[in-house]
């Protein structure tokens, strides 16, 4: 499928707030958020996620402008274990998926991560109801660091993950398709 992955910036407030919140309606045990409380934010409060001081949100979009997934990095730096970058709202539309578009997202931080940065590693936290984004990342080079169970939910439910790393610093692996 051919995207253009680019960073989201303030003028793309709009898409992304509408894109998030479809996302966390779709798949509410995936993310550490909830919909409900995210279609609160103030429109300052959603252009601050875009902002360079927080880190960086990418986009993917189909030729028509579409945007049909997206990932966010930003790096933590207040002195403890956590230091360090980490993935966040990664999320493909469902019609999208299985093509790659996750993969190249993931990618593209990657990328992004080895030219910017003299950090060794990446680190997420993936739901195990999110058993095909644990499969992705899993074959992308991820490692499991940390199993974390019965951890309460914002849905009201308590949920198993897994915080998974990528070394940054071993040669990249070249990215099929399925």
């Amino acid at each position: 499928m051919n995207v253009h992955i680019r960073p989201l910036t303030p003028e793309d407030v709009a898409a992304f707030r509408a894109f998030r919140i479809a996302a966390l309606h779709e798949s509410p045990l995936s993310f550490g958020a909830s919909a409900v409380g995210e279609e609160q934010y103030d429109a300052a409060k959603w252009r601050e996620r875009l902002s360079a001081e927080r880190g960086t949100v990418f986009g993917a979009f189909a030729p028509a402008g579409e945007m049909i997934g997206s990932v966010g990095l930003f790096i933590t730096n207040d002195g403890t274990d956590a230091d360090g970058p980490w993935l966040w709202t990664m999320y493909v539309q469902p019609p999208h998926r299985r093509h790659g578009v996750g993969r190249r997202l993931v990618q593209h931080v990657i990328d992004h991560l080895r030219a910017t940065t003299l950090h060794s590693r990446l680190r997420l936290h993936v739901t195990d109801a999110s058993a095909a984004a644990g499969a992705m990342y899993r074959a992308l080079g991820f490692v499991p660091i940390e199993r974390q169970i019965d951890v309460p939910w914002h849905t009201g439910d308590v949920v198993d993950m897994d915080v998974m790393a990528y070394s940054l610093r071993e040669e990249p692996r070249e990215i099929t398709t399925a």
